[in-house]
């Protein structure tokens, strides 16, 4: 495995084992502490947005989600939830959210009997 994918997968390993009851100061925190982190949000299990999407400061938004948008289209959405699988990072893409290069880390996390899908955009340069 390459050792920025390896970097990635250690980021949300940390990030994940740190999310409490307020996803959404989780994640600005989260955000905060990792200058590599473009964008973060959490999925449910049919793939809407149950956070709105925490763009880094002084990051420029172009069309980021918001709380309530679908994205069950998304590739890693798709991979993880329809394979079941526990961690997924794409390739590199351009962000619908900011227009720049990323790659989305998606965790499949399981609380009590929901499922949820923490998505962190993680800029390429």
């Amino acid at each position: 495995m390459d050792k920025k994918i390896e970097y990635y997968y250690g980021i949300i390993e940390e990030i994940t084992q740190k999310l409490n009851g307020n996803l959404e100061v989780s994640l600005k925190n989260a955000i905060q502490m990792y200058q590599d982190i473009e964008a973060i949000y959490v999925l449910d299990s049919n793939g809407f947005m149950i956070t709105d999407t925490i763009l880094r400061p002084g990051t420029k938004m172009k069309a980021p989600a918001k709380k309530g948008d679908s994205l069950s289209h998304k590739p890693y959405f798709k991979v993880c939830s329809d394979l079941k699988t526990d961690v997924f990072i794409t390739y590199s893409y351009v962000s619908s959210a900011t227009g720049s290069l990323c790659r989305t880390g998606t965790k499949r996390i399981k609380k009590g009997d929901k499922v949820y899908f923490l998505c962190i955009d993680f800029v390429e340069t």
